[in-house]
């Protein structure tokens, strides 16, 4: 099962990159180093939800745009390898999910 912290790094990078932030304001504005802004990034380092939350806060986005698209096989992709440590975060992924079909409707 391929992991989803690449693209979430790649879309962090790429919101980053259009407001003009360097990786230590980013890392300064989430309370990171620099180090783990450029691990994320790269894809190597994985993500706590509540550093998701204060990268959203700091590019004024909703936490989904930072994460993959979904698709049946990137919606399982999602959701199995997070929920496997914590099934309040299987619930939360849920929760998202439900949310932006209510938004498409």
């Amino acid at each position: 099962m391929e992991s989803i912290y690449p693209q979430v790094g790649q879309k962090m990078r790429k919101l980053r990159m259009e407001r003009r932030l360097s990786q230590k304001d980013l890392a300064q504005a989430i309370g990171l180093s620099r180090t783990s802004v450029v691990n994320i990034e790269r894809g190597r380092q994985k993500i706590l939800l509540h550093t998701l939350y204060d990268i959203a806060d700091v590019f004024e986005v909703p936490v989904t745009e930072l994460l993959p698209e979904r698709s049946g096989s990137e919606e399982r992709m999602l959701a199995d390898p997070l929920a496997q440590s914590d099934p309040s975060i299987r619930a939360f992924f849920y929760a998202m999910q439900e949310m932006a079909q209510k938004k498409e409707e």
